[in-house]
């Protein structure tokens, strides 16, 4: 099943009060746009929606959980606290079985849940803080490095011919690379430079996406380091 197909089957079963969407909105509003700044991408957007509706669930659950005005308080809380970080949990998992999104340890754990190798990035142009490993319904990987100063590099692989970066922003300026055997696709807002190159290779289609615009050249030896 097509990976667009799947983010409009999910969207239909995500349910999102005025309130919600009202602070969605706000902060999709709020984003920096510059051309430094990486695009919005659909899923971006969709994890905010159930992020959104899983903390609307906790403060519900643990509103429940504690006792009432009035009431005589018990000698011992601890029953609220578990029924609590319980509730947490169930959310956490409510977003997960919405989203299809499952965050794993390390790059083993994510080629466990895809079933196929994981790519990884060697060349990065940023100073690296911390690598996060996602599962997409178990049919995509995404390894994305979290790094100094707020920039970001995401990484995505899946069997088939894409696209799966989930970026559908119009670009400006689009290049064709070609690095060894593999033809990809440049795109950026600015001359250039770009933040967001896809390409196939070995029945996998492929997308690295940066915060902040590199040029050509620096493309061209990133994706030759992708392994």
């Amino acid at each position: 099943m097509a990976l667009k197909q799947r983010y409009n089957e999910v969207m239909e079963h995500i349910v999102v009060t005025d309130e919600m969407r009202a602070r969605i909105l706000a902060a999709v509003q709020q984003a920096d746009l510059t051309p430094r700044k990486k695009a919005i991408r659909f899923d971006r957007i969709l994890k905010m929606a159930a992020a959104a509706a899983a903390c609307a669930a906790v403060v519900v659950v643990g509103q429940n959980a504690m006792p009432k005005m009035g009431s005589a308080a018990p000698a011992d809380t601890g029953a609220y606290t578990d029924r609590a970080e319980k509730a947490s949990d169930s959310c956490e998992m409510a977003m997960q079985a919405v989203n299809g999104i499952q965050e794993c340890p390390d790059a083993l754990g994510l080629e466990q849940a895809v079933g196929f190798a994981v790519p990884q990035l060697e060349s990065l142009p940023y100073t690296l803080e911390e690598t996060v490993y996602r599962s997409y319904w178990g049919e995509m990987a995404e390894v994305e490095y979290l790094c100094a100063g707020g920039e970001e590099v995401c990484l995505r692989k899946a069997p088939g011919e894409g696209p799966v970066s989930g970026d559908y922003n119009d670009y400006t300026y689009v290049q064709q690379l070609a690095v060894n055997e593999v033809l990809a696709v440049l795109k950026g807002s600015a001359e250039s430079t770009y933040t967001l190159a896809e390409w196939q290779a070995d029945g996998y289609a492929y997308s690295l996406s940066l915060s902040s615009p590199q040029t050509a050249a620096w493309w061209e030896n990133a994706i030759q380091t992708i392994h």
